[in-house]
């Protein structure tokens, strides 16, 4: 059984179960994308319907009698909005 160190690759030859570790791997690596593209485009969408919130429709929201302010979404736009460029530069970057 080979040894593997830091840095090195996998490949069919490595190991003995061949091609279905290396199958399995690079299927493991595009759902990882797939998944971080989709939650990135989620969050912007969020982030959108806050701007939304704020700037068009300035509708009150309340929550067991108690009215969310405006300054809620301000700050859950922002989180929102960080979350998805974060999401869009991880993508970009696998």
């Amino acid at each position: 059984f080979p040894c593997l160190s830091y840095g090195s690759s996998i490949s069919a030859e490595t190991f003995p179960i061949g091609e279905l570790a290396v199958k399995s791997i690079k299927k493991q690596a595009v759902t990882h994308r797939n998944y971080t593209l989709v939650s990135a485009i989620l969050f912007g969408l969020v982030a959108l319907l806050h701007l939304v919130r704020v700037l068009v429709t300035q509708t009150t929201v309340t929550v067991d009698l108690i009215a969310v302010p405006l300054s809620a979404s301000w700050i859950a736009l922002a989180l929102s909005a960080g979350l998805s460029v974060w999401g869009f530069f991880s993508f970009k970057s696998l």
